[in-house]
């Protein structure tokens, strides 16, 4: 288990921010390579590839580029929050939650549309945002 001494933020409309703005982090480096596919694994050519959880993997939790991660390898509590970023940069808010602990709201619909970030990067970020903002209006 990786030892870890930085705590995610418990609200998701929260970790979804943090996670959001480790997605920006690695974009901006060439050090990772953004393939929501993958959790934390180090590529061939010395980057390492990560999904939107990976970002917090690498930013976040300042995991090493060249060790593979994925949320298993951390505390419950960090595993759950991994996985349900995860589920929410796919708009499975149902799942998301469950995996939090929350009750899901009466009003947000259990799942919502996602653009596939390798499909636009940009309204991918843009739908994050949407959540985040739907989620607070929640007070989630």
């Amino acid at each position: 288990m990786e030892h870890q001494s930085k705590q995610l933020p418990d609200k998701p409309s929260d970790l979804l921010t943090l996670a959001l703005a480790d997605l920006k982090k690695v974009e901006r480096s060439s050090k990772y390579k953004v393939a929501m596919s993958k959790w934390h694994m180090p590529t061939a050519d010395g980057a390492c590839a990560v999904c939107m959880a990976g970002a917090v993997i690498a930013k976040t939790l300042e995991v090493e580029r060249f060790k593979e991660r994925t949320p298993s390898a951390f505390e419950t509590d960090t595993e759950k929050k991994l996985c349900a970023i995860d589920y929410l940069r796919r708009g499975d808010l149902t799942v998301a939650l469950y995996v939090l602990g929350f009750d899901h709201p009466r009003f947000l619909v259990g799942e919502i549309d996602v653009v596939d970030y390798q499909d636009d990067p940009q309204q991918f970020k843009k739908d994050m945002q949407d959540l985040i903002k739907a989620l607070k209006g929640e007070g989630l």
